[in-house]
């Protein structure tokens, strides 16, 4: 006789002086749920495997912030399931799982899973969103891809990429350096930031300076022969044909000198003004010594565009060249 052993489903809880039972979050979750399918899949791949599911589980459910993922834990079936009934993790840990020592395998984790949905024909790269270059697969996956790519082809450029997490811990990163620099020299970080940006148009801005007093002191003169074009109309020294095409001409030329004097005292006050920006981003960017987590607010306040790069391996080390143009200074 085979003595089969009853698997229990639940757990026994006491609660205000009753018994409850808690069921197990397997036989909660359909056989064909999503959920199922991905643990399936990241299974084959070697990686710290209940937080790397949970991340890549989050992502597809929408949820990026470390703290909502620390919720979700908490309080969703499929969340639970995936943590096999295990404690949820802080947002603290998922933080440092993502941004931290893991942060390289973490991104080639994120690789070696896309080539696989790829592979799988789950993820054809179809819904591109040009100009802002974000790709959404099928499987709901984000990569930010080189815009001229997908509307040209191999042809004139090649398909370089970059994942969402690896852009956000970048950025990230690169605005709690700058914010700690600012808070411990800022005297400093400015002056180089003024000098950069004068050292662009110095040359220039003397030329400008230049012209501007020439224009000034011909507008000068145009408007006093003016004057005495009509003194003589008056006394009667010159014909009144004679006063109009030379009043006609005077004026063409104070026109012309006039919208030309306006267009480099615009450009001067925007020096001025760019001066006066890199004040504002320091204050700007002073508060955010502490960040923790991007969001679009914050992304919009600071970043003017970021330029990928293509990727390339040297020597046996990934590389690839970002550069994040912030508004107010540009590329720091």
């Amino acid at each position: 006789m085979t003595l089969k052993k009853k698997q229990d489903q639940y757990t026994v809880y006491e609660r205000h002086g009753q018994l409850v039972l808690a069921i197990n979050s397997e036989i909660m979750i359909p056989e064909r749920a999503p959920v199922r399918l991905l643990s399936a899949q990241l299974e084959e791949l070697e990686y710290p495997r209940v937080l790397f599911k949970v991340l890549v589980h989050g992502y597809l459910c929408g949820i990026y912030s470390s703290r909502k993922l620390e919720e979700a834990c908490q309080y969703r079936i499929d969340f639970r399931w995936l943590l096999e009934d295990r404690k949820a993790p802080d947002h603290s840990t998922l933080a440092r799982f993502r941004t931290g020592r893991c942060k390289e395998a973490v991104e080639e984790l994120f690789y070696q899973f896309v080539r696989k949905l790829e592979e799988m024909g789950e993820t054809d790269h179809k819904a591109v969103f040009l100009d802002g270059t974000k790709l959404e697969s099928r499987a709901g996956w984000y990569t930010f891809v080189c815009s001229r790519f997908t509307t040209t082809g191999h042809s004139t450029c090649s398909w370089h990429r970059i994942y969402e997490i690896s852009l956000t811990t970048l950025v990230l990163n690169e605005i709690k350096a700058h914010s700690e620099m600012v808070k411990q020299d800022e005297a400093t970080v400015l002056d180089k930031l003024k000098r950069q940006l004068l050292s662009e148009s110095t040359a220039k801005q003397e030329d400008s300076k230049l012209e501007i007093s020439r224009l000034r002191r011909r507008i000068g003169e145009l408007e006093h022969m003016t004057a005495k074009l009509y003194e003589d109309k008056v006394s009667g020294a010159i014909h009144g044909d004679t006063f109009s095409v030379l009043i006609q001409k005077s004026e063409q030329e104070r026109i012309q000198k006039a919208d030309r004097l306006d267009t480099l005292l615009a450009e001067e006050r925007k020096v001025q003004q760019e001066v006066e920006n890199i004040h504002q981003w320091a204050d700007t960017i002073r508060r955010y010594l502490d960040l923790q987590e991007l969001d679009r607010e914050i992304v919009e306040e600071l970043i003017d565009h970021i330029e990928i790069g293509e990727r390339s391996v040297i020597d046996g080390q990934r590389h690839q060249d970002i550069k994040i143009f912030y508004r107010f200074v540009g590329m720091i």
